[in-house]
């Protein structure tokens, strides 16, 4: 059988741009200028001192003979054609004076703040409760307090304070706490901390309390390990069902020694016993035969 020829495409040259030299000039004199796709906000004066430099006022028309007759018109860009003719020929540079509208750069002291200032509200160090400040303090104290995330967001927004969310109310808290405590422990051991009457108090209930809830947990550990024997068990053997707490038994039945023989190591087998052994083979058998079998595919 002949092969057919793969579809040839026919091209329509009428149709065809040519581009010319009219067509170029003509995209120059009404060229287009389209606004940036992105806004960005100016730099900040006070750390980015030496490169907050004049902007030219951009043209109002998008025309590129109105940008020309824009940047022309400005002083700092007028320069005479024959003193630039000159400057070339004599291969003189000129230095300018810098412009005034460049501020000077902020003072090493001014840059730096030292503590636990922020720095335009931002970078927040962790301290103790004296050198806090007023927002950091008042969100220690209201969590002191028991009041939750929201109620304490509500109440910065109503007094006009950062507009913390009530995650970061939270995350903040939580890192005052440890950093607290971790202070603590150091002064503990300088000895310019002290346990007061109230605190020491409270030492042995909690400490049964704490017993009495680590205990709850390591009983719940201790089913969970033998319900992990009973699962690697029956993988092994399929047919054994046993839970974790006859696992449990068995076990220490045998490391006392009182585990009774199984069927296969007895020589005399009871009627009921032999009845028992001969059902657990017969199921073993079947299994095998199954994970033998042909399987559907999926």
């Amino acid at each position: 059988m002949p092969r057919r020829s793969p579809f040839e495409r026919t091209i329509d040259r009428s149709k065809e741009v040519k581009i010319t030299d009219e067509l170029v000039q003509k995209s120059m004199r009404k060229a287009r200028f389209m606004p940036p796709y992105f806004a960005h906000e100016p730099l900040s004066a006070s750390l980015y001192a030496e490169l907050a430099l004049a902007v030219t006022e951009c043209p109002r028309k998008n025309t590129l003979a109105d940008m020309e007759h824009h940047l022309q018109s400005e002083d700092e860009f007028d320069i005479d054609e024959n003193e630039m003719n000159s400057d070339l020929d004599s291969e003189e540079t000129t230095t300018h004076a810098p412009s005034t509208s460049v501020r000077t750069k902020p003072s090493l002291e001014k840059s730096i703040v030292g503590g636990c200032q922020p720095v335009g509200d931002r970078g927040k160090k962790l301290c103790v409760v004296e050198d806090m400040d007023e927002d950091n303090k008042l969100i220690y104290y209201l969590k002191l307090a028991k009041w939750t995330e929201r109620e304490i967001h509500s109440k910065f927004v109503s007094e006009g304070r950062i507009d913390y969310s009530q995650k970061t109310i939270g995350t903040r808290f939580f890192r005052m706490r440890r950093f607290i405590m971790d202070d603590n422990d150091e002064r503990l051991k300088k000895g310019t901390a002290v346990w007061f009457q109230s605190e020491q108090s409270l030492l042995p209930e909690a400490f049964a309390f704490a017993t009495e809830k680590i205990e709850k947990e390591r009983q719940a550990l201790e089913k969970r390990k033998w319900d992990l024997v009973a699962e690697f068990i029956q993988k092994h053997e399929p047919v054994a069902m046993f839970s974790g707490e006859a696992c449990r038994r068995q076990y220490e039945a045998i490391s006392k020694a009182k585990a009774p023989v199984p069927p296969e190591k007895q020589r005399r087998l009871s009627p009921k016993v032999a009845g028992l052994l001969a059902a657990r083979r017969k199921q073993v058998a079947y299994v095998k035969q199954l994970q033998k079998a042909d399987r559907p595919k999926v």
